[in-house]
């Protein structure tokens, strides 16, 4: 009843101001993300018909041919990556701290708001995110000891219904860490922001609040992985008919209505857990 309630109260055309905020920061990190790659490819390999290729033949393969005949891309690509990588994250706890902050504080979610309380809050966010990396740090430990465990079961058996079961078993088991870990990050977040307390009380509280409110959390998590997963076939679907006709403009559109409404689902949910935490 208490989730319900909170969903309910987290529902509406007042996130969509929010998700359009997360958005445009999206479309800007995407346009930077696609020209640093494809400026550094071209770099490396000139005008060649593997450069051609990427994004015709699917980009797994384009650029396993890329590393097959250009010996040299590996070292060029590596620091990319960590950089998209980190710049990702940087980008992540900036929006996510001003819309945290403009929930709890029940603030008005115009962009004015949302730019200078993500600018207000981004080191209290930051130290936050550096602390929680012993959370993700002990969430992929449990995830490797069950996974061995169930590795050392398989190798014992020749049954292959048996090894399919257990990895299914090991997914599910890592799902759930994973939620709860990514649900202490979250919570230990908002408790930051609602009581300007150190990091260590900030943590301490957002952990007791997870498993003081496990089964809540969890459903929550769970029907927003499953409202993902149906926008998801929705969109396979759609973008299935329109590429047939070949219009790529469309595709394009139907593309980015697609990620616009994911950060609506996530701003839902983040305001469920303000709603959850009051």
């Amino acid at each position: 009843m208490k989730l319900f309630k909170a969903i309910t109260k987290s529902l509406g055309i007042k996130n969509l101001k929010i998700a359009i905020y997360a958005w445009l920061f999206n479309i800007l990190f995407s346009i930077i993300i696609y020209f640093t790659f494809y400026k550094a490819i071209s770099f490396a390999l000139g005008k060649s018909t593997i450069l051609n290729k990427l994004g015709s033949n699917g980009s797994f393969t384009c650029f396993a041919e890329i590393f097959r005949n250009y010996k040299g891309m590996l070292p060029t690509l590596v620091p990319i990556v960590i950089f998209v990588i980190i710049a990702f994250s940087i980008i992540s706890i900036f929006i996510s701290g001003g819309i945290y902050s403009v929930l709890l504080n029940k603030e008005k979610n115009n962009f004015l708001n949302l730019i200078s309380s993500s600018i207000e809050n981004f080191f209290k966010m930051l130290k936050m995110f550096f602390i929680n990396l012993v959370n993700f740090a002990v969430a992929l430990l449990l995830c490797l000891i069950f996974g061995f465990l169930l590795f050392k079961i398989q190798n014992n058996s020749s049954n292959e219904s048996l090894i399919k079961i257990l990895f299914y078993v090991w997914a599910f088991i890592s799902m759930i860490i994973s939620i709860f870990s990514i649900a202490i990050y979250d919570f230990s977040r908002i408790l930051r922001l609602k009581y300007d307390k150190n990091l260590l009380f900030s943590m301490k509280k957002g952990i007791k609040f997870v498993f003081s409110n496990k089964i809540i959390i969890l459903l929550m998590f769970i029907l927003y992985i499953l409202s993902v997963i149906f926008i998801h076939i929705l969109l396979s679907v759609i973008l299935h008919q329109i590429e047939s006709l070949s219009i790529l403009f469309i595709t394009i559109i139907a593309y980015q209505i697609f990620i616009l409404f994911k950060y609506y689902l996530k701003i839902v949910i983040m305001r469920t857990e303000t709603n959850i935490i009051d």
